[in-house]
């Protein structure tokens, strides 16, 4: 298993990330040649939605299922790294990847603070473990994997992370 974490200051509040970050289709802005289709509301356990990624007859389904939501009302979840501000998670989400050519889970924790000005912040946590098939090849692999995985997810959340700062979502 390749296992990454990319954490990701964004200038705006929790509720406003939450909203983007769980806007499933949105996601295919931030990834190349990929749409994203939602299956059920996309907002509880159960829903799941599927990436497909590619070109013609090179693409691939990417199936998840979403097996915790719990938006900015819900809190009380302990940060990983126990970190004093924002050491509680103001919202967080668990999708557990199902498909053939990719499996594994993403966690998304969102963590509030304020900023040097006194306006809110958030920290996302995405913490990732990819498996690809043979399972064999993930376990040799698996530090390549994780750092290209890494390279390519932190660079996406840090773009979406600027288009919410900006105010725009698209």
């Amino acid at each position: 298993m390749a296992q990454f974490r990319v954490e990701v200051p964004v200038a705006a509040p929790v509720a406003q990330v939450w909203a983007r970050l769980t806007d499933w289709p949105a996601h295919a802005e931030l990834a190349p040649l990929t749409t994203i289709r939602v299956i059920g509301p996309g907002n509880a356990p159960g829903s799941s939605f599927v990436a497909r990624t590619g070109f013609g007859p090179l693409a691939f389904d990417d199936p998840m299922e979403i097996e915790e939501y719990r938006p900015p009302a819900a809190t009380g979840l302990a940060d990983p790294e126990g970190r004093e501000e924002g050491t509680s998670a103001a919202a967080r989400f668990r999708v557990r990847k199902t498909g053939w050519a990719v499996r594994g889970w993403i966690v998304a924790e969102l963590f509030s603070g304020t900023g040097s000005s006194g306006r809110p912040t958030t920290r996302l946590v995405w913490t990732e473990e990819i498996r690809v098939p043979p399972e064999p090849l993930t376990r040799w692999a698996a530090p390549v994997i994780a750092a290209v995985a890494k390279a390519g997810y932190g660079a996406a959340l840090r773009k979406m992370a600027r288009q919410i700062e900006k105010g725009s979502d698209g």
